[in-house]
């Protein structure tokens, strides 16, 4: 990676009503067009960046990487470079445009809840771009009685990370039919370490539900251990086998665990997103405080969308902190009571 000893400054304007984020990733631009940066040179260091502007690296870090899924700059170990192949269609209105068909495209996959009599799904999902490199699905492949839920996170943020969402979705769809979590999680794996990056791989919960058996089978990939919920209290379900996520190697074997379920028995699978929400003095809530309070909320709230949103946004402003990730749960459960009812 070429070095670069220009003196480049980001110059951002307070009061201006464009986010730090937008200006930096104008500025850098600007510093591509006119030729001050060139194919292969390296942008200066994110603290450099950080500290000449004024500002947080957080939100330097948040412009870069918009210019990163634009396709002007290529992120790499030791930071980020002009890339090779700039984009043809680059103005920002342009790409703006670009961006929100994405958004678009990629809201049209997501499911609506589920609101049956024997199993209720609902989701709460937040984005910290346009195009959201977390993913949920549910789907049937008989009649509403063997179902597959699935909750995801792809390494990376923003448009790139939602192509590979997309992509493991529409796999998982084709899995349809298959009994065993564990051999689709396998063969996905491998699928993405040909056709991806290594840096793009994916955290991912595969649960399947048989109804008519009452029964849970469940494999996971790196991702956050699932919450179940029986009328004894919440408990961490712990899932066997490498706790790697997909795509970093081909030879991974995963595990699954079967369990029966009970009557209104309920669970919660997430990305690491909601755990990992910083508080306003810098900590982290955790995953011990989340669950004490996802522990509260499935013990004495109905399982509907909206009491998850109240939820979260409850926690976000008890905590004061602003999420530095793309955020997604799903609350499940059998045999719902009606909503309403004691």
């Amino acid at each position: 990676m070429t070095p670069t000893n220009l003196p480049l400054t980001l110059r951002l304007q307070r009061g201006t009503g464009q986010s730090v984020p937008d200006q930096v990733a104008a500025e850098v631009r600007g510093w591509i067009r006119d030729g001050r940066l060139t194919s292969g040179h390296a942008l200066p260091e994110l603290r450099t960046l950080a500290r000449n502007a004024g500002a947080h690296p957080s939100l330097i870090a948040r412009g870069l990487e918009r210019l990163d899924r634009e396709g002007w700059i290529d992120r790499e170990d030791a930071g980020y470079r002009v890339g090779s192949q700039l984009p043809l269609d680059s103005t920002p209105e342009s790409i703006d445009h670009q961006i929100e068909n994405a958004r678009q495209v990629q809201q049209r996959l997501l499911p609506e809840d589920l609101m049956s009599d024997e199993l209720r799904i609902v989701s709460y999902s937040d984005s910290l771009h346009e195009v959201s490199g977390d993913l949920f699905d549910w789907f049937s492949d008989t009649p509403g009685r063997r179902w597959t839920i699935a909750v995801g996170d792809v390494a990376g943020k923003g448009l790139a990370a939602g192509m590979v969402m997309a992509s493991v979705q529409t796999a998982l769809r084709m899995s349809a039919g298959r009994d065993d979590p564990a051999s689709v999680l396998t063969d996905l794996n491998l699928e993405l370490v040909e056709r991806t990056r290594a840096r793009d791989f994916v955290a991912l919960t595969l649960l399947h539900i048989d109804l008519d058996r009452r029964r849970l089978h469940a494999a996971a990939a790196g991702s956050p251990d699932v919450l179940l919920r029986t009328s004894t209290g919440l408990q961490t379900l712990t899932i066997p086998g490498p706790r790697l996520p997909l795509g970093l190697r081909p030879a991974v074997a995963y595990e699954s665990r079967t369990i029966d379920l009970d009557a209104r028995d309920q669970l919660i699978i997430s990305t690491d997103g909601l755990p990992e929400t910083p508080t306003g003095d810098g900590d982290l809530l955790g995953y011990t405080r989340l669950e004490e309070r996802l522990d509260q909320l499935t013990g004495e709230r109905p399982c509907q969308r909206t009491e998850l949103r109240s939820f979260v946004t409850a926690l976000d402003t008890e905590l004061g902190g602003q999420p530095t990730d793309d955020r997604t749960m799903l609350w499940i459960q059998l045999n719902p009571p009606p909503i309403g009812s004691g």
